[in-house]
């Protein structure tokens, strides 16, 4: 279930380097492929509320942008936010040393017994459970970021693209462009700031303020 996240985040001061490493530590040890992300939401957005929803989004966004593994990207990001070049560091110290540690185990396992098949079958087997995850992870971040029809059309024209696998970096370019034709963020501020200029001119009633010169 998708959780609410805190309008505001938690003052960093309040936040210890030990806090930052075990909190991705248990993350790293318990979540697996791309329900990290929807994990990271629960725990660091929804449960701790250590970053905003927007902060993790455009994270995530970020991350998913550079090359490299994501998840990893996401976390040094989210480090980052929290105590700068510290919570960075403490951060992916934290969530690479489970996955590490256990993929040298299991790579010894798999190489060492890979013909007996009992083994076989179950690395077989969690194939079909990645899948799951990934349709979980979707689902759950899918709630926080498609609200709108905009947001549908983005997201839909991003997953043809995907699917026909063209250039990442083409893809990348095309859903940048579509969503700032969509979105116009140009148009929001110049509505924003029309609206201040008119809070300072005009009182409650719509005649010029006293406290503004008229030639404004």
């Amino acid at each position: 279930m998708n959780q609410q996240a805190p309008a505001t985040r938690v003052s960093a001061d309040k936040i210890t380097l030990l806090d930052i490493f075990l909190t991705f530590f248990i993350m790293g040890l318990t979540a697996f492929g791309s329900a990290l992300i929807a994990e990271a939401r629960k725990k660091i957005v929804a449960g701790k509320g250590w970053l905003t929803e927007q902060e993790f989004l455009n994270g995530v966004a970020l991350a998913q942008f550079l090359p490299g593994a994501t998840m990893v990207t996401l976390t040094v990001f989210m480090g980052y936010r929290i105590r700068q070049l510290k919570g960075a560091l403490a951060s992916f110290s934290g969530f690479i040393l489970p996955p590490f540690s256990l993929m040298v185990l299991l790579s010894y396992i798999y190489f060492r017994f890979s013909d007996v098949p009992f083994v076989n079958t179950l690395f077989r087997g969690l194939g079909a459970v990645v899948v799951a995850l990934f349709a979980n992870a979707i689902l759950d971040l899918g709630q926080s970021v498609v609200k709108n029809w905009k947001a549908v059309v983005l997201t839909g024209i991003s997953l043809i693209l995907a699917y026909f696998k063209g250039n990442i970096f083409l893809n990348l370019a095309l859903a940048v462009g579509l969503g700032l034709s969509l979105y116009m963020p140009w148009k929001e501020k110049a509505s924003k700031l029309s609206e201040v200029k008119n809070y300072h001119l005009y009182n409650n009633n719509g005649e010029p303020s006293k406290s503004v010169p008229h030639c404004l």
